[in-house]
């Protein structure tokens, strides 16, 4: 059957709006009810988790306090009955009632002992009833572990569900007993489940490790039957958590479970689906109402819509027919309408009309076109053959170019290209090239790209860009580019054309020139630095630490004797971070020069021994030294450098070892040759050890492990870090194993170390801090008036004469005129330096034999350095050492013992006793034992000052009213030691004190 335009257009538009609008309501629909589906599951899923945080953080807290009550004293003492009997149970029994009373939700708390026998329990029936020694949770607990049951159990008092949180009651490191606490499942229950639902009648219940339901009895269809009985439960107790959907009764149910923690419990929330959906499926109908009205409605608009369009189309389409059949001369006779349909019409008479005319003028137009084709075949001819001999020559400049040449087009491919371009990018032949992305073919960095392609944006063209590229096989090189945009004139299409010079070698000419450039200004900038840092930081602390060295000869009170070792020790620590600092920073700048020279390794650890001789005596450790037998006398090493190595990694094992030993070894193992060998030194200690993960860290600069031990002990983290750049100096490799609580071995392997033939040079006489020198003049030379004042006074304490001069100018006028029998001369000073005046002073007849010693603070200046300065004959750093300064000086002066008082012996207690002046030595004898000895163990975990203080005081009294006067003068030299905080005499005499009181005991008891 053959439909009208009108039934054409009405029929399919009323389909398309009815299924469209089905459609539209179906998927409201179902999007709904997903969006509803996706909330609920959202909702129920909120809610189990609030509700397994809230039941774990409420079963966590109740491990806290079961675990903090366990640690009260007074289950400690009902458990130790020998000493306190049934009063401390008693005691302890109402305390556990009244925990129950306060909190409520504890159906019983109970205290048993190590037997497992309950002494103690806020039901009182249950004390020395039961015993619970084969309980797991009793014996978890008695291994020491605060134990939370990991699943619900009957209770022995009645059939109710429970579970149970112990934790250990300790004594003296030993577990004495458990305290545990009972709930009941029912009332945890109804704490946590009861008040939870979803919609009108949604619920929530538990089930148990094993299946069985605990909770929620209102649900008669579920509770108390094992949840393996559903298919949905087997499901749950499977998977353990998530969201399902099941039927029960008939009734569609969603349902989100959580396990609960370590209790093995599962948390189930429901909600019904029939009345979460009842909002949905009211809306259903109403949709389907209001879809098919709108249905109805369109069709009638469209029915009346058509039928006025469709008429005069009809009369148009007529029209058509009959000029299609060469009518040209028709027209159209009927009236159109004022609209589109009626243009149409219009257009038709007017298209009719310029038809018949066109077509007398094509007809002449085609006997014109015949002539001028004739033409134009000529002239093409002509123009092939000039375009044929341009292309010849344009190929030869094109192929022979040394610049690689290209056309590419808007989408980045090759479209033309020279053979040049193809040996730039890495390829053999243009054809490799041709056609194909150009970014694909050389490895553009993305910064690169971008710049190009913002030049040709903006500028339409790029003149001698220079960047680094990569070849195809990523071989690096830098080339200029050029190109610029251009329109095909046929096509219209954008390209662009351009030209790729590779500059590697004048780039790499020109990047060697100024990195040469930027690394002698860098090294001679640091160099300049090092020095000043090294000049005005040491200045002061030369005037520091000199003056607090005389004020401590001079000092008679013990407190202020304190402060001024304070002062010494904290000038030394800055001392040993600058030096430490310095050094790093010298390795660094490469100018750490090593001193080969014959070692003994023996003798070196033999001093190592002697250096923390006292800090190992005073923390009680053990010094283990392991040589290797066989091991070559003399090696050829830089000792000073292989001495500052050892120090600090002894001096790391001793600060951080509590306890055990220190273990110093020494062994070789073959080398490259048998002239060579590899020498291992390694540090071994008991300390604390490091974690693994810290183990890459340690050795970086300002890097420690554990903010806890820097409070502790202090450091910069610089030591290991200068340790293992002067290994690497020497050709070699250090490592570390360690393993927490275990301790730490560090071990230092130096490659290819040779056999010494000379014998190593003799050691330096030591000299004593008690040394004088015979009267000699000293001439002091430092712009620093407190420099000049201090080595003065110092140096007067000596028994010399000393003069001074500010400069070297009236250094060397002095000189001259005084003949001092040594000179210390600064360095750096105004007017006339160090360096000058000593280079005056030894190329003049009358002063060159004058020993000179530089004093300075540039340590880069120092021996060792290829700048350092010539001439001296010996170098004092700052800040100044009594010690340094009397070797230096012992070079070149006389020196004589001064004479000294004997310094008294320790005192011995008991050869000063004297038994007839004590008074009622039987009475004291008992309260040195039962008083005073208990309390000696009281510091053995904390030292606290006010304690201490106090102990003093009660001894002193004690030992003065019985007139123990060895007693009374240990006694003061404790508060004396505790009234300056001097924490090494009052650990070195709380060490003694117990073994001190148990002679006297001793003594007093047996001469009774």
């Amino acid at each position: 059957m053959r439909l009208s335009l009108k039934y054409k257009f009405l029929v399919p538009t009323l389909l398309i709006l009815m299924v469209g609008m089905g459609t539209i309501s179906v998927f409201a629909h179902y999007t709904a009810k997903s969006a509803l589906t996706r909330t609920i599951r959202d909702e129920i899923d909120n809610v189990a988790v609030t509700t397994v945080n809230s039941m774990s953080t409420w079963i966590h807290n109740r491990k806290l306090d079961i675990g903090n009550w366990s640690q009260q004293g007074v289950y400690k003492k009902a458990l130790l009955t020998s000493f306190l009997g049934i009063t401390a149970r008693d005691f302890a029994v109402a305390q556990l009632k009244r925990i129950k009373q306060d909190y409520g939700y504890y159906k019983n708390i109970i205290l048993a002992d190590a037997a497992g026998n309950i002494l103690a329990s806020a039901d009182s029936t249950l004390a020395g009833h039961i015993n619970i020694d084969e309980d797991l949770f009793f014996q978890e607990a008695l291994k020491g572990r605060l134990y939370l049951s990991d699943h619900a159990v009957k209770s022995r008092v009645d059939d109710h569900l429970v579970f149970m949180i112990s934790a250990p009651v300790w004594d003296k490191g030993k577990v004495v007993g458990v305290l545990f606490s009972v709930f009941d499942v029912n009332t945890f229950a109804k704490t946590f489940i009861k008040p939870i639902g979803i919609g009108e009648h949604g619920y929530a219940y538990i089930f148990t490790g094993d299946g069985f339901i605990v909770s929620n009895p209102e649900q008669t269809e579920i509770f108390g039957r094992q949840i393996t009985e559903f298919r949905f439960g087997r499901e749950m107790q499977k998977k353990g958590s998530g969201v399902i959907e099941y039927e029960l009764n008939s009734q569609p149910i969603f349902a989100s479970y959580k396990k609960l923690g370590k209790l093995d419990w599962t948390i189930a929330v429901c909600a019904f689906k029939d009345e979460v959906f009842s909002s949905v499926n009211s809306l259903k109908q109403v949709n389907f109402m209001v879809t098919a009205a709108i249905v109805i409605i369109l069709a009638i608009v469209l029915f009346m819509l058509t039928e006025s369009l469709s008429k005069p189309i009809r009369e148009v389409v007529y029209g058509l027919k009959w000029m299609g059949k060469g009518h040209l001369d028709f027209r159209l006779e009927i009236k159109m309408p004022e609209d589109e349909v009626g243009e149409i019409g219009r257009a038709l008479n007017k298209m009719a009309e310029n038809l018949e005319l066109s077509d007398l003028k094509i007809k002449e137009q085609n006997k014109l076109l015949e002539k001028a084709r004739d033409e134009l075949e000529l002239r093409v001819e002509k123009r092939t053959a000039d375009l044929k001999q341009a292309k010849e020559k344009y190929r030869g400049i094109f192929e022979n170019a040394v610049e690689g040449i290209f056309q590419v087009s808007d989408q980045g491919y090759i479209m033309n290209a020279n053979p040049a371009l193809a040996s730039i990018l890495g390829y053999a032949s243009v054809d490799q090239i041709l056609n194909r992305e150009i970014f694909s073919l050389i490895l553009v960095p993305g910064e690169t790209k971008s710049i190009l392609e913002n030049y040709l944006e903006s500028q339409d063209e790029v003149i001698g860009y220079e960047t680094r590229l990569f070849r195809i096989d990523r071989t690096p090189f830098w080339c200029s580019i050029s190109a610029r945009r251009l329109i095909n004139g046929t096509t219209g299409k954008t390209y662009f054309e351009g030209f790729v010079v590779d500059i590697t070698q004048r780039r790499e000419m020109e990047t060697a020139q100024r990195e040469r450039k930027a690394a002698e200004a860098a090294n001679r900038a640091k160099s300049e630095f090092l020095a000043n840092m090294s000049h005005e930081i040491r200045t002061p602390l030369n005037a520091l630490l000199g003056f607090s060295e005389l004020l401590a000869k001079d000092m008679t009170d013990p407190k202020h004797r304190a402060y001024t070792d304070a002062i010494k020790i904290s000038g030394k620590s800055l001392l040993t971070l600058i030096n430490d600092i310095l050094d790093l920073s010298k390795i660094e700048a490469g100018r750490m020069e090593l001193s080969y020279g014959p070692v003994s390794i023996p003798d070196l650890f033999t001093e190592i021994e002697q250096i923390f001789k006292g800090k190992i005596t005073e923390k009680n450790l053990n010094f283990i030294m392991n040589l290797e037998q066989g091991m070559p006398q003399r090696l050829e090493l830089d000792e000073s450098r292989i001495r500052q190595i050892l120090l600090n990694l002894v001096g790391n094992a001793i600060k951080f070892t509590k306890k055990g030993h220190i273990r110093l070894a020494a062994k070789t193992k073959p080398g490259k040759s048998d002239e060579q060998f590899d020498l291992i030194l390694s540090v071994t200690d008991t300390g604390p050890g490091i974690d693994r993960t810290h183990l890459d860290v340690i050795f970086d600069s300002f890097r420690q492990v554990d903010g806890h031990l820097k409070k502790n002990h202090g450091g910069t983290g610089l030591g290991l870090t200068i340790c293992k750049r002067l290994v690497q100096a020497m050709n070699g490799k250090i490592s570390v194993n360690s393993t927490v609580g275990q301790g730490s071995r560090f071990e230092i392997c130096l490659k290819n170390v040779v056999v010494s033939g000379t014998e190593t040079a003799e050691a330096p006489r030591a000299i004593g801090r008690d040394v004088v020198f015979k009267r000699g003049l000293v001439l002091v030379v430092d712009d620093e008036t407190f420099n000049r004042y201090m080595l003065s006074e110092l140096l007067i304490k000596l028994n010399l004469d000393v003069i001074e001069a500010e400069n070297g100018k009236q250094a060397i006028a002095m000189a001259k005129k005084e003949q001092p029998n040594i000179i210390i001369m600064d360095i750096r000073m105004p007017v006339l330096d160090g360096n000058k005046a000593t280079a005056i002073l030894k190329s003049d007849p009358a002063t060159k034999d004058i020993p000179v010693l530089a004093l300075t603070g540039d340590l880069v200046s120092l021996p060792g350095n290829p700048s350092a300065p010539m001439g001296y004959d010996g170098y004092l750093g700052k800040p100044v050492e009594l010690d340094a300064l009397l070797a230096q000086l012992s070079r070149f002066l006389d020196t004589c013992e001064a004479e000294q008082e004997p310094l008294p012996r320790p005192m011995d207690f008991l050869d000063n006793l004297r038994l007839e002046e004590v008074i009622n030595p039987e009475s004291l004898a008992h309260l040195l034992e039962t008083e005073f000895l208990p309390r000696c163990h009281a510091f053995d975990d904390s030292l606290v000052i006010s304690r201490v203080t106090e102990y003093g005081e009660q001894l002193l009294n004690t030992a003065e009213k019985h007139n123990l006067q060895p007693l009374v003068a240990f006694s003061q030299d404790l508060l004396e030691s505790s009234a300056v905080f001097d924490i090494t005499r009052i650990k070195k005499n709380l060490n003694n004190l117990p073994g001190l009181i148990r002679d006297l005991i001793h003594y007093l008891k047996k001469e009774n």
